[in-house]
């Protein structure tokens, strides 16, 4: 519980606790009582900073950007204020008017400053792709190429002018044409199943894991090298000191010089995470409501973020069982059998059970090979566990002894 007079606004709005019981306790009638009890004698500032917050983490999108802007910029200026002996005075007076704004954001459902304010590649990333069993490349003119070969490397030239797309038997030259003045944003859509490689026009390599999407600039402009992801990544910066490489996601965004490191933000996932392999990142949380938190990651290091309890924290890893994906492999030392069917899941995006909690939790070593073809990985496993498994008609798969 904390005490009465450490309660304001604004405190409410940095205070981690207050945030994850906001969250938790959304569409309950007794939401204020509860928050009451854990910040006691501010029951007004609470509802409000309870309405902001819902408003913050809102999906939706009305709201003009220079609203926004001059709002975040208020509430940023009356935070410098909170060491002033006319803090409080603003707290009951003050505060009321930025309320009454936030009625009316809360009016049209919005306030989400990042999204509203989401550069283009995010903007291309959030526009729903058509679903194929085959990965594509979508170039500046907006002409799509399908990849028929799994694991295709693809390849710009330094000017984005040319892509090369090489599999073990063939070799085929785009021209990268650009229609308009804007910048010549490409993508590539990787489906599940897939992986693919390329390398951009800097030099950088990136290999991505199945389910994923790359939106990138065919030619990097002079101040940096932006890129935005969604899915999973594994990243070999090109070095360039006078040009940072950021990595976009929604969730966290990755800065670098030039280093390895593996980024995976899957949207329909509840954790995002970047593993440094060498050199070194800078990984700034998104979605703070004052500014976002960076953390600096050592070779071996690994960044997780929730979109649960909107947290982040490092911890060492096994490198290898982040990145294994990459050489079309899934490496499990003593994991128990679900959560090696979880992974697989994913990868293939097909529905699979296991028949017993005891086959569940029954721990497994070794490394998995991801084959084009699902059913030779469901043989593979059936066998180490001296198991059977069977497939119904809707294409489930099921586990059993």
């Amino acid at each position: 519980m904390r005490k009465e007079n450490d309660i304001d606004f604004v405190s409410l709005l940095r205070d981690e606790t207050f945030l994850n019981l906001v969250k938790n306790t959304n569409n309950t009638v007794d939401q204020l009582d509860v928050l009451e009890k854990e910040f006691p004698g501010q029951r007004e500032a609470i509802a409000y900073a309870v309405k902001f917050v819902k408003a913050n983490l809102s999906d939706q999108k009305s709201m003009q950007a220079n609203d926004v802007s001059a709002i975040w910029s208020n509430l940023k200026e009356y935070l410098s204020q909170s060491k002033r002996s006319t803090f409080q005075r603003f707290i009951y007076h003050e505060f009321w008017k930025v309320a009454a704004v936030l009625i009316i954001v809360l009016a049209s459902s919005i306030f989400v400053y990042e999204r509203i304010s989401k550069d283009p590649l995010g903007k291309i990333a959030e526009i729903e792709a058509v679903a194929d069993d085959e990965a594509m490349i979508i170039l500046s003119d907006g002409s799509k190429h399908k990849l028929s070969k799994n694991d295709s490397r693809i390849e710009y030239s330094a000017d984005g002018g040319e892509v090369v797309v090489k599999d073990e038997q063939q070799e085929e030259k785009l021209e990268n044409i650009n229609t308009s003045k804007a910048a010549t944003i490409n993508q590539i859509i990787v489906p599940f199943g897939h992986r693919h490689s390329i390398t951009l026009s800097d030099g950088t390599r990136v290999q991505l894991n199945s389910g994923s999407r790359l939106v990138f600039p065919a030619e990097f402009s002079d101040k940096n090298r932006e890129v935005f992801l969604k899915g999973e990544g594994y990243f070999e910066v090109f070095k360039n000191p006078d040009k940072p490489f950021i990595v976009k996601t929604d969730f966290i965004d990755i800065k670098v010089l030039g280093t390895v490191f593996n980024v995976s933000a899957y949207e329909e996932e509840q954790m995002a995470s970047a593993v440094l392999v060498e050199g070194k990142v800078v990984v700034a949380q998104k979605n703070k409501l004052f500014g976002n938190t960076e953390k600096k990651l050592s070779p071996g290091q690994g960044c997780f973020y929730s979109s649960i309890t909107f947290t982040s924290d490092i911890r060492n890893v096994d490198l290898y069982e982040y990145v294994s994906w990459k050489d079309g492999l899934l490496l499990f030392k003593d994991k128990p059998l679900v959560n090696i069917v979880n992974r697989v899941e994913k990868y293939y995006n097909k529905k699979i059970l296991i028949d017993g909690e005891k086959l569940e939790n029954t721990l497994v070593s070794g490394k998995l090979v991801l084959a084009d073809d699902i059913d030779e990985v469901m043989q593979y496993l059936a066998k180490t566990l001296e198991a059977r498994y069977e497939k119904n008609k809707e294409g489930v798969f099921l586990i059993k002894n």
